[in-house]
């Protein structure tokens, strides 16, 4: 809408006046608001106007999910990187407190949470509704890992992208891989705590790395050979290498055949048990209910 030069500031300037008269009659301004905030960062090359407007969008309305992300990104364009962390954790703190209203059976009650779709809402379908909502967090993960160098709080933004769309191989992906990388190291010569039998694993045997690196060598040369793929689980089993377990089985599920299809998944149930354990037993709740719902919702 603001493309075309000549109209841009008679674009900034009827939004500007359309949000003075919403407010003056009292009417909910909040697409007004996103609107003249996008327009002030865009037309105006405002940002700190920008970013106030877009943080007066306030957090009952369906906008305000797309305005915490905005007011983040502008943030961190001009280097607060603390005031982007904020702006992206409040845009967490309400995605997570839509994800059953979202997710859920039927349509929200009235209860004054927000109406995100149907008939004259923001979205026409709940799952256009799921898909906005995981775009955003997975735009806010980037800004996290890219920006402010947070895997963790990265890894949190993900992890609600997934619950909306736990289908979505993209996201799983991601969110595997900053799952490992956020991962706490042990100090050097520390063993790790036990946590509970389902996590326990094997000892690991010398040379297992080498062999781990031979079988995936293999298995990029033949991704069919389920004998390679069994070997080289067992291997990462043993290693402690749940993550990329996940991932090794994960992969092979999309294109396992029937036969083989139902071990695979078991495997995999199997993995995500261990890391809910080992996530609880680190007081990572939202983590292991994660993985938890990741072991329910495929291969039944």
């Amino acid at each position: 809408a603001f493309e075309h030069g000549g109209r841009r500031p008679r674009a900034l300037d009827l939004l500007a006046r359309a949000a003075a008269l919403a407010e003056r009659a009292g009417a909910d301004r909040s697409r007004i608001d996103l609107d003249l905030a996008r327009a002030l960062a865009e037309i105006a090359d405002d940002r700190p106007a920008a970013i106030a407007r877009a943080r007066g969008v306030p957090p009952r309305s369906p906008e305000s999910f797309e305005a915490r992300l905005l007011e983040a990104r502008w943030s961190a364009e001009l280097g607060d990187l603390a005031a982007a962390g904020v702006a992206l954790g409040r845009l967490g703190d309400a995605v997570e407190t839509s994800i059953e209203l979202v997710t859920g059976p039927g349509r929200p009650p009235p209860d004054g949470r927000p109406v995100l779709w149907g008939n004259g809402a923001r979205f026409a379908r709940r799952e256009d509704a799921c898909a906005a909502l995981a775009a955003l967090c997975v735009q806010g993960a980037q800004l996290e890992e890219q920006e402010r160098r947070d895997p963790f709080a990265a890894r949190r933004l993900l992890g609600l992208a997934l619950r909306l769309r736990p289908h979505e191989r993209r996201i799983e992906q991601a969110f595997r891989r900053l799952a490992a990388l956020a991962a706490p190291a042990l100090p050097a010569g520390r063993p790790p705590t036990p946590v509970a039998d389902a996590t326990a694993a094997p000892e690991p045997v010398v040379g297992d790395e080498e062999q781990v690196d031979r079988l995936t060598a293999k298995l990029r040369a033949d991704p069919s050979d389920q004998e390679t793929v069994r070997a080289l689980a067992t291997l990462l089993e043993r290693l402690g290498r749940d993550h990329d377990l996940l991932a090794l089985l994960s992969a092979r599920l999309e294109e396992a055949p029937a036969e083989i299809a139902g071990e695979l998944n078991q495997s995999r149930r199997a993995v995500l048990a261990r890391l809910a354990a080992a996530a609880r037993a680190a007081g990572r709740n939202g983590e292991a209910e994660l993985y938890e719902a990741m072991g329910e919702q495929r291969g039944e």
